[in-house]
């Protein structure tokens, strides 16, 4: 199964519900997520990933997803034993410039390399409390 890559993402499942399968949701939530799952089997939210199951560095930031990836993937620490993971540059066409937030292919960017990173960090978070 593949999985879908989200941050913040269950109003834009819910918009993909009404407009692609129903124009109206379920009556509970319960049996919205049964066919939110029925389309999508594994879904991974980085904000949840990020403010419940992260280390006390990321929850005690902020969630939004720029300050999320510059934590976890623009700075490192080397006081820290957690590892940061560098996210190589991306520029524009223009060759000078970043993307920027709320454009869809830079969101996309970001949240598949704090992903990445969330999931090296609670590894490895796992890992040292398990040894």
């Amino acid at each position: 199964k593949i999985p879908l890559v989200i941050h913040n993402g269950l109003h834009d499942l819910m918009f993909l519900l009404t407009h692609c399968h129903n124009a109206r949701l379920p009556e509970s939530f319960e049996d919205t997520k049964k066919v939110i799952r029925g389309y999508f089997p594994v879904v991974y939210d980085t904000k949840i990933l990020g403010t419940e199951y992260s280390d006390a560095i990321i929850k005690s930031g902020n969630s939004a997803l720029g300050d999320l990836f510059d934590t976890t993937c623009n700075t490192s620490d080397a006081n820290s034993d957690v590892p940061s993971l560098k996210a190589p540059l991306i520029v524009n066409q223009d060759g000078r410039s970043q993307g920027q937030a709320h454009e869809a292919a830079w969101d996309a960017y970001m949240t598949g390399c704090v992903f990445n990173a969330l999931c090296n960090r609670i590894l490895e978070s796992k890992n040292r409390f398990s040894a």
